[in-house]
């Protein structure tokens, strides 16, 4: 045996460079069924030729017992066979016939179905690490991904750190020719290096799984090899997201999805701030999914494959992308398209279902579709809280979907608030406040003074029974969310509206504003509503404005339906606009002896331009009773049907 390193080294290359591990010789063994090629039989007999540690385990001449330890990888019993084939008509693979009839065919029971890239024992020089390849767990479409541990580069062998990663490496499409996969090799080994250093940026995020490090191998095609980018990923100890709802939250034996709304809030709070510090980091996942959400023994999501989209984009060729219902039909490119993937996780969460069928543009289709899908796969969880289906909604939506994560949390904040003094509150701001004023950066701290002086005055204008909700459609709509999601037991909400105020670029005709006042009635609240109508029934929106009120108090428990009563008026044109122009048009919130009024102000194309909320004897005497003047000549609500509406008559149905 030939003891030069040099020698060693000059004859593994290329097909066995010196990073792979000889004592973990069953590996080699692997790369070379992999490589059925004249050329690379060839070097693996002289690499035994020359290796001591492989002669001294199978070249010596003492066939190993089968009682004696089994090879520590796992080998593929058909690429044993096949290499076997090979050998049998070469005779200078007389090494190679050595180790058929030794270590292998003495220990067949430990093969099994191993047929990957990368060979266990394997070693992967990155920039700044060494790494080990343990065992691969996991292969799809466009990837392979390794178990693998860090290791020093001292010694032979190393030293093992007993730190654990992920190894990702592209997968080649069984149908791509070789040619095309070396042109997108090579593409994808010129674009991981910068995708590499913009994934650093993740360093420090618990909920993420971030980079470790970068670097090359060899990658083999059928007639070919080239070089080729690993990418190194922290190691998770945890279960998939699906696993462990059906080991925690599976009274059943199939997850059919969380049956408490707190559970679900619990959830898609943190998911969503996971999602906003990946954001913040000028990042986007681009693969969310339950599969890359891994539950720490502690509870914890961790989100995995960050960026991993990267390999899917390049290795996919023109080929179309199927079976991913997480994906936003757009692709990626912004941080909404994360959010659609995201609701398309709680909606598992809500179901146990993959988020399949949801092709509609229009919200409110989308929003009935996801309300009955989750009615029918849990609905407990739907009873518990309606605004689920909202918070997926908003999430699944193709047109109009929410843009930002923060947008996201305030939602969930609001159907799903943590009690905490306004005084705790602030004081949570201490620490950031004091962290950014140390900074020094006059650009962020003069936008943070605007902030504070602007919450300072809304203090203080509440502080006075003064809050007005103005700005954007979204940002009126969420004053008005908060205010009605503290209602309960006894509580009350009466409104006369006009239909203007459900239209859908206001307060919307079926969304959070109605599921909120739904969910306060099953709560206990009375919320009583008169709609003043035009007497020719020609108000736009008007006949699905009656079909989603009838729905929502369908919705309730039959118990608990008396809490929600609506009603309407038929009038004229011009006796509606002198009854808004004389403040006939109004809200009034009631929770025990507080009591604010609301006065909603329209432009001249019926647009919501502010939501007025007052408090204080001045601003709510009367409201009572006038409501109470409207309501004694009002109808049922049920009694207005449209004879073509067949959903209103579907409605009148369920609550006659």
């Amino acid at each position: 045996m030939n003891h030069d390193t040099d020698s060693l080294q000059e004859a593994g290359s290329p097909y066995f460079p010196p990073s792979i591990d000889c004592l973990a010789v069953e590996g080699m063994f692997v790369l070379g069924a992999r490589r059925l090629t004249e050329e690379a039989l060839d070097e693996l007999a002289k690499h035994f030729e020359l290796c001591d540690a492989c002669g001294a385990k199978f070249v010596g001449g003492v066939p190993e017992s089968p009682s004696s330890k089994p090879p520590s990888v796992n080998l593929t019993s058909r690429l044993v066979q096949e290499v076997l084939d090979r050998v049998k008509e070469r005779p200078q693979c007389e090494s190679l016939r050595l180790i058929a009839g030794q270590g292998l065919v003495a220990h067949q029971e430990t093969l099994s179905d191993f047929d990957g890239q990368l060979a266990p024992g394997q070693r992967l020089q990155g920039k700044s690490r060494l790494f080990v390849v343990e065992e691969r767990i996991g292969y799809g479409e466009f990837t392979e991904t390794y178990a693998a541990r860090q290791v020093s580069e001292d010694g032979i062998d190393g030293r093992d750190l007993g730190r654990r990663a992920v190894i990702k490496i592209p997968s080649v499409a069984e149908d791509m020719s070789s040619d095309a996969a070396m042109e997108r090799l090579h593409l994808l080994r010129s674009l991981i290096q910068v995708h590499a250093q913009q994934l650093q940026n993740l360093a420090g995020l618990p909920e993420v799984a971030g980079i470790v490090d970068c670097g090359e191998y060899v990658h083999w095609l059928r007639d070919r090899s080239t070089a080729s980018t690993f990418v190194a990923y922290e190691f998770v100890e945890g279960l998939e997201l699906a696993t462990y709802m059906a080991e925690h939250h599976c009274p059943t034996e199939q997850f059919c999805g969380l049956s408490k709304a707190a559970d679900f809030a619990h959830w898609a709070r943190m998911l969503a701030k996971g999602v906003l510090h990946i954001h913040n980091r000028l990042l986007l996942h681009g693969d969310i999914c339950p599969r890359n959400i891994l539950v720490t023994p502690d509870g914890h999501a961790v989100f995995v494959d960050v960026g991993e989209s990267l390999f899917r984009e390049v290795m996919n060729g023109a080929k179309a992308f199927s079976g991913n219902f997480y994906r936003a039909p757009e692709g990626i490119g912004a941080p909404s398209s994360d959010l659609f993937s995201l609701g398309g996780v709680l909606y598992f969460l809500a179901t146990g279902k993959q988020p399949i069928g949801f092709g509609h543009n229009d919200k409110e289709t989308l929003k009935r579709e996801i309300t009955f899908k989750i009615k029918e796969a849990n609905p407990r969880l739907y009873q518990d809280d309606a605004g689920v289906a909202d918070v997926i909604a908003m999430c699944l939506r193709r047109r109009d979907r929410i843009q930002h994560a923060s947008q996201l949390l305030r939602d969930i904040d609001t159907f799903w608030p943590t009690p905490a003094s306004i005084l705790d509150e602030l004081k949570s701001l201490d620490d950031p406040a004091a962290t950014l004023d140390a900074s020094g950066c006059s650009m962020y701290l003069s936008t943070a003074r605007s902030y504070i002086r602007s919450l300072h005055q809304i203090l203080t204008d509440m502080s006075k029974g003064v809050f007005d909700a103005n700005g954007g459609a979204r940002d009126i709509r969420s004053d008005a969310y908060a205010l009605l999601s503290t209602l309960g037991v006894g509580d009350e909400f009466i409104t006369v509206s006009l239909p203007a105020f459900w239209y859908p670029d206001n307060i919307g005709i079926n969304g959070r504003f109605l599921s909120m006042c739904r969910n306060a009635a099953a709560r206990g609240a009375s919320i009583k509503r008169v709609f003043l109508i035009d007497e020719r029934l020609s108000d736009p929106h008007l006949q699905q404005i009656v079909a989603a009120q009838l729905e929502a108090v369908a919705d309730i428990e039959p118990s608990l339906r008396p809490n929600f009563a609506v009603r309407y008026v038929l009038m004229s044109a011009d006796e509606r606009r002198r009854r808004v122009a004389n403040g006939r048009h109004f809200g009034l919130l009631a929770k025990g002896n507080e009591c604010i009024a609301m006065s909603p102000e329209y432009d001249s194309n019926d647009l919501l331009v502010s939501l007025r909320f007052r408090s204080g004897p001045r601003q709510v005497d009367g409201l009572r009773e006038a409501f109470e003047d409207i309501w004694s000549n009002s109808r049922p609500l049920v009694d207005l049907c449209f004879p073509t509406d067949s959903l209103t008559l579907d409605m009148l149905d369920k609550t006659g």
